[in-house]
Parts: structure tokens; C-alpha cells; sequence
């Protein structure tokens, strides 16, 4: 149920927050909403195949509908490849439907992966070249891990606003990939920000 119901159903943008696979089969997981009300939404934190899912998460996001300045899309590695031809990298250059007067600030994240058990599952989305009118975004893996499918969704808005604020955190901000540990923390400040009360937080992966 969304906290105050909306005149029309609104848009609506999800991303994954939590993961639990069973490692017997592909990391399979979409988080797809099945039914968007006035009031309120469906959403279904599905898997397919022989996939076994102990558990996952999801974060949902309703941007304002009367902000023109915030800008958001979803992409899929199947629409440049089918699953059964999985590539290391995934290139799309994407342009904003209105032009901003200076390079926005972009973030990606994930809503659905389908990665083989044959390997770690390795997947990043992010972007580049960021300008006025368009960025490019990527969706990659490497080494010997094979990626099906990922779904992205992107949102990018003016860098000057005061409020709103985006950014991105990574283990690699606190440790080298050759040092696992279960707990991985930083403290990110709000800098370019100015609220006057504790914000929301929306999080999702983007790795």
C-alpha cells in the first residue's frame, strides 16, 4: 500500500537490495511488479527454472510525476542479445527525452539477473560519458562467469538540486576483492544536499 494514494497509478521503480540463492543452479531473480493501483502495487520477487530462492529484497521508488527534471528508464541486456549468447560487456548510449542545461548526475541499478552457477556471479551496471542530452550505460562481468540477463534501471537529475542527492558505495571503497569479509560499511555524507530533515534512502545493487 503506498502511504498516500495517487490520483492515477503511478510509475513505479524497483531494485534489488537482498539476495539468498541456492548455488545448485543459476542466480535467477527479477523484481517485477506485477500490478500498479491508485493505492497501491504488486510485486512479485520472482525466479524461474530450477532456481531455488531462499529469500531476496527489493527497494520500490515512485519519482514525482510532476518533476520534469527528474528523468529515469529501464534497460535489458536481452534487448541487444538473447540470454543464450551472453556477453562480458553490454553498451547502450541512451539520451534524455529533455536535455539537461549542464551533465546530470546518473545512477544504475539492478531489477533482474540470470547469471550461470558455473562460476562466481559477477555483474556491474554503471554509466559514462555522461552529457547533456545522453550517457552511455554498461552492463558487464568478467572473468570466466556467463550473464544471461540483467535489467537495469537508470534515473538522472539536475547536479545543482538541494533536494535530491545520488551516488554509489562499493566494497572496493574499503577493501581490495582479494580480502572478503561479511560486513562492509562507510558513512556517505550528503554533499551536494541541503535538507532540513533526515531524507528517504532509496538502495539497490548496482554490483
Amino acid at each position: 500500500q503506498f502511504p498516500t494514494p495517487h490520483s492515477s497509478p503511478p510509475s513505479v521503480l524497483t531494485g534489488l537490495n537482498a539476495l539468498d540463492i541456492g548455488r545448485h543452479a543459476n542466480t535467477r531473480v527479477y523484481a517485477k511488479i506485477q500490478e500498479v493501483r491508485k493505492d497501491g502495487m504488486k510485486i512479485n520477487m520472482e525466479s524461474w527454472a530450477d532456481t531455488v530462492q531462499h529469500s531476496s529484497g527489493c527497494a520500490w521508488l515512485v519519482p514525482p510525476p510532476s518533476d520534469s527534471d527528474f528523468q529515469y528508464g529501464h534497460f535489458c541486456t536481452w534487448d541487444d542479445h538473447p540470454w543464450y549468447n551472453p556477453k562480458r560487456q553490454t553498451t547502450r548510449r541512451i539520451r534524455f527525452t529533455r536535455p539537461y542545461a549542464a551533465p546530470p548526475r546518473v545512477v544504475a541499478w539492478l531489477d533482474m539477473i540470470d547469471v550461470s552457477n558455473k562460476a562466481n556471479c559477477r555483474v556491474h551496471a554503471h554509466v559514462s560519458d555522461v552529457a547533456c542530452d545522453a550517457f552511455t550505460l554498461h552492463v558487464d562481468t568478467w572473468a570466466d562467469t556467463a550473464l544471461y540477463g540483467a535489467g537495469v534501471y537508470w534515473a538522472a537529475h539536475s547536479a545543482g538540486r538541494k533536494d535530491v542527492c545520488s551516488g554509489t558505495f562499493g566494497t572496493g571503497d574499503v577493501r581490495p576483492w582479494s580480502e572478503p569479509r561479511c560486513d562492509n560499511f562507510k558513512t556517505c555524507l550528503f554533499r551536494s544536499a541541503n535538507f532540513d530533515k533526515p531524507p528517504r534512502v532509496f538502495l539497490a545493487f548496482n554490483s
